[in-house]
């Protein structure tokens, strides 16, 4: 294995670990958690979340609302480490709509 290959696999095993603990962590979870309520609230959105498996939260939410619902979500989360960390390189969080 080449240098260059054994650096960009050690690279993104500790961006992969701190993506899963970014989620799983649990008081960083229920931080985020926390700050996803009172958003919606503020949007005056009537989505819940429902539950969390494995990296990914999921959401109910009325049909009308989806469009609004998705920005405030992504919103929240990519902003969860704030105040507390800043970090150099933005979360990227991928959020879309699909039926049960």
């Amino acid at each position: 294995m080449s240098d260059a290959l054994a650096y960009r696999r050690a690279l993104e095993a500790v961006v992969d670990r701190f993506a899963k603990t970014g989620v799983r962590n649990r008081r960083d979870r229920d931080c985020r958690m926390i700050r996803i309520e009172p958003a919606l609230t503020r949007a005056k959105l009537n989505a819940k979340m429902l539950l969390q498996v494995h990296d990914e939260l999921i959401f109910e939410a009325p049909e009308g609302e989806i469009e609004k619902t998705l920005p405030v979500i992504k919103r929240v989360m990519e902003e969860a480490p704030m105040p507390a960390v800043s970090l150099q390189v933005p979360l990227q969080v991928d959020a879309r709509a699909a039926h049960n």
